[in-house]
């Protein structure tokens, strides 16, 4: 918070001698940090409620000529307050209470006489015990007791003896170690698991009469509801929670970066070492889209940014490395031969928009190639109907505003895996009794916080959707009068959409139908959604009209407050539209007016595979198809092997740029190591090509001239400086021009075959039910029998009995899943099978790619037959 002298709402009062300002409310604590003063602390985060555990922030306050000794975390600021924070009664409270708080933890070095002779890496031989030193810490020169201790003024002898609690070190869990030995019990990491990440993961517990921290189930963090999101370890004052990676490491540098592995757009401060190595990164307080939180993907997906990656130009031609001038000539010349309507681009989801701006001067408009697209573009879809109803292919909306939505609907989507932090606002929505619908027939994280979960066949959502258009429309008259395009022919299309039908055929309960119609015309609504599931073209556009136009019925779409977040992949997605380099935009309010051919084989295919699945890029057809292939890479990868030639560029350690994230607000990312040999910015490299082809429109020699350039091309982009945007993100400006959908679909609904749908679901924890943990070369692995979950009609077709075995097999008699089957799913023609999230998690950390990050696997769906094993 800040506060302003000139604010006429600020509360006036004394610290140590000083006038200074409050917001009504704000503790002494806060108020005093607001303005550059410091309170010894340890238990006090700025992000989480007042706690009041530690009593190391205690001041003397005193209030018409009243005394009192107060902890400054949980005491508001008052009008004509005097507050005394260094008085010796104050300074003989706090040292006594550190003395009883350093008895449980190693302090010889934090105590020691010799204290300040000793550098921070040098390894004591006389005075303190090994375990007792503050070298063999992990977060040596990084705690904040440390720090608390010499702002107390602790003497270097302690009257207490150091008792070793002896417990055992957890490092049989992924990604993160845990020593509660140092634990000092601030409580911060149980807090914020609770208060920000709604998880409950961790608590408090007692052990002989001690309290310590510990798991909130079970002893290992798979079976506890864990997300692995780091958000303790980034709390915790000293070494007590550390990451595995790179535990022991000094950083020597910190850069502000933004996350490249999901399009939330989170902000860290990135850490490196003394060799140029990225060894960890911190949510960062100041990010607006993240406010400090990351996912387990952005906490601890970036150990392969250190992996040896390649330095120069390699050519197949000649069978060698070469020179960075003769691989540009060499493209050119190849791009050149090749005719552009029949060659391809590929790019990385990873890229900035500077990268896709000079991609897209270069190769779409120079060279006339007009196949140009994301390789992780999976939801175009999505992108074309959003056009259509707002003007733009983007979403609208900001992420922590979800806090205040009264309504959310989550349809066909898993953010809580691949949108980590928008699922995070989800859940403190929740906690804030406010209303969320989960539409999905997987069970999922979000379905555990849902105030309704609507177990619905994907393909019978879109027909729920226009029946509660139906329903708004006929009982809400002044809706016929909105002057907004494509009005009419949508209602008169919305005529055999009758809930009753809907009803009837069990779709949906009455009850259920009635609440949602009831909340949809009652406060804002947000729209979470994606198109899993939807297996054509056809069906996806069918759903998302439905959904968009309901959104445009209840004035969601141009309710400022309300919010449309689309799910996707691809950090950079929203970027690459606004920059053109997608088939059928050249930004995200313009379509193309030229459209890609389709032909089969092609001359030339351009790939840039950061951040993309190496085995979806071997299996892509188009790509295999190419007589000359070219790929920007930054590892070294076997996959350069099937390509002509391959140019090293940068990654997220080493690229410097903007993104723009699902909210559309864009942000600059440092880069945090230097690049080596010939590797370069894709921005750079593509400049260097317009410069052969006499291009005057590339010629980019700094990013200041490019960014200028962009901000001059792209128009929502006119009125960003680069200069602003290095210091502080930007929301780029959201022209909404509502319009509904043409969508000519009719009430229908699947018909049901012999084959049963199986629809995987993925959650934290499973509630009431017992987690199997072993130990498997000193790493815990889930590993309880699959349940597998039948509705009633299958459950009875087979003749199962509840509690026997049987396999599941899909269409090519490949055996998906064999386990204990129970009655269970209230959907007809439907098998449930859902997993821990801790299993998920152990793959991911046991995988042995570097880059798992992309590798998440999705929940899917698929026909399957059910076959009894024989007693």
């Amino acid at each position: 918070m800040t506060t302003l002298d000139n604010d006429k709402k600020t509360i006036t009062f004394n610290f140590d001698g000083k006038f200074l300002n409050a917001k009504p409310g704000q503790t002494i604590i806060q108020a005093v940090m607001d303005h550059g003063g410091y309170i010894p602390y340890l238990c006090y985060y700025p992000t989480l409620e007042p706690y009041g555990a530690c009593r190391m922030c205690v001041v003397e306050t005193e209030v018409n000529g009243r005394k009192s000794i107060q902890a400054s975390c949980t005491t508001p600021a008052s009008e004509n307050m005097i507050v005394t924070s260094s008085n010796k009664n104050i300074k003989d409270l706090r040292q006594g209470i550190m003395d009883l708080l350093i008895s449980e933890h190693p302090h010889g070095c934090l105590t020691c006489h010799r204290i300040e002779l000793c550098g921070p890496q040098d390894v004591c031989q006389r005075h303190i015990s090994v375990t007792d030193r503050c070298t063999t810490c992990p977060k040596n020169e990084r705690c904040e007791l440390k720090d608390t201790i010499r702002s107390t003024e602790l003497d270097t002898t302690t009257p207490l003896t150091y008792n070793r609690r002896n417990l055992p070190i957890h490092s049989d869990d992924p990604f993160y170690d845990r020593d509660y030995n140092l634990c000092i019990v601030c409580v911060r990491c149980v807090r914020v698991c609770d208060e920000t990440r709604v998880d409950n993961a961790l608590a408090l517990k007692q052990r002989s009469g001690i309290a310590i921290v510990g798991t909130a189930a079970g002893n290992s963090l798979l079976e506890s509801g864990c997300e692995f999101c780091g958000a303790c370890i980034d709390l915790c004052p000293t070494g007590a929670l550390v990451e595995r990676d790179y535990k022991w490491e000094k950083q020597e540098k910190k850069s502000t970066t933004i996350c490249s592995n999901c399009p939330v757009g989170c902000q860290f401060i990135s850490e490196t070492n003394k060799f140029d190595k990225m060894i960890r990164v911190v949510g960062d307080l100041a990010g607006e889209s993240n406010e400090g939180q990351a996912c387990m993907r952005g906490k601890f997906g970036y150990s392969y940014v250190n992996e040896k990656g390649i330095k120069n130009v390699y050519s197949k031609k000649r069978n060698s490395q070469i020179s960075y001038d003769s691989g540009l000539k060499e493209l050119f010349e190849v791009i050149q031969k090749s005719n552009a309507q029949n060659s391809m681009v590929l790019h990385s989801p990873r890229s900035t928009n500077e990268d896709y701006y000079a991609s897209n001067i270069i190769l779409k408009k120079t060279f006339g190639i007009q196949d140009v697209d994301l390789t992780t573009n999976s939801t175009q879809e999505i992108f074309e109907n959003l056009y259509k109803a707002t003007g733009r292919a983007s979403g609208k909306g900001k992420l922590s505003s979800l806090r205040d939505s009264d309504n959310i609907f989550v349809l066909l989507g898993n953010p809580s895996e691949k949108q980590n932090i928008l699922s995070m606002y989800v859940k403190q929505a929740t906690r804030n009794n406010k209303n969320l619908i989960v539409v999905d027939p997987r069970e999922t994280e979000m379905t555990r916080y849902a105030s309704k979960w609507l177990r619905i066949h994907p393909d019978n959502i879109g027909t729920l959707l226009n029946c509660l258009s139906k329903v708004i429309t006929d009982n809400a008259q002044e809706v016929r009068k909105n002057n907004v395009p494509n009005l009419d022919i949508t209602i008169e299309n919305l005529i055999d959409f009758d809930r009753t039908k809907l009803i009837n055929q069990e779709i949906i309960p009455e009850e259920d139908f009635d609440y949602l119609s009831s909340i949809l015309t009652k406060g804002t609504t947000s729209f979470i959604f994606g198109t899993d599931l939807l297996e054509t073209t056809e069906k996806k556009n069918s759903y998302l009209a439905a959904l968009l136009n309901l959104a445009n019925f209840t004035g969601n779409i141009t309710n400022e407050k309300a919010g449309l977040f689309p799910l996707f992949d691809g950090a950079n997605q929203i970027g690459a539209l606004h920059n053109g380099i997608n088939k059928t935009f050249d930004s995200a309010s313009e379509r193309t007016s030229k459209t890609p051919s389709k032909i089969k084989d092609l001359d030339l295919a351009i790939v840039f595979n950061d951040g993309v699945s190496e085995a979806n890029l071997i299996k892509n057809t188009k790509i295999n198809s190419a007589k000359y292939k070219v790929l920007f890479t930054s590892t070294n990868t076997p996959l350069s092997k099937n390509y002509d030639l391959v140019f090293p560029v940068t990654n997220y350690s080493s690229r410097e740029g903007t993104y723009i994230n699902i909210e559309g607000r864009m942000q600059f990312t440092n880069s945090s190591v230097n690049t080596k040999g010939d590797t370069k910015e894709v921005w750079q490299i593509m400049s260097d090509l317009g410069k052969l082809q006499g291009s005057t429109s590339s010629n980019f020699d700094t990013f200041e001239d490019l960014f200028t350039s962009m901000t001059k091309d792209v128009p929502s982009f006119s009125k960003i400086k680069v200069s602003e945007i290095k210091k502080e993100s930007k929301l780029i400006p959201e022209e909404v021009m509502p319009a509904f959908i043409v969508n000519n679909t009719t009430f229908s609904l699947p018909e049901l075959n012999g084959t049963a749908d199986l629809y995987e679901g993925r959650v934290l924890i499973k509630e009431g039910q017992e987690v199997k943990i072993k130990a498997i070369e000193g790493m815990n692995k889930i590993t309880d029998n699959i349940l597998i979950e039948v509705s009633s009609d299958l459950f009875e077709q087979n003749n199962l009995v509840e509690g026997e075995k049987i396999t599941l097999t899909n269409l090519d008699n490949k055996v998906l899943y064999t386990g204990i089957v129970k009655e269970g799913v209230n959907m007809p023609n439907s098998v449930s099978v859902t997993s821990l999230f801790g299993e998920m998690a152990y793959d991911m950390q046991n995988s042995g790619i570097k880059d798992w990050s992309m590798l998440v696997p999705n929940l899917k769906n698929d026909k399957v037959t059910i076959l009894k094993q024989e007693r």
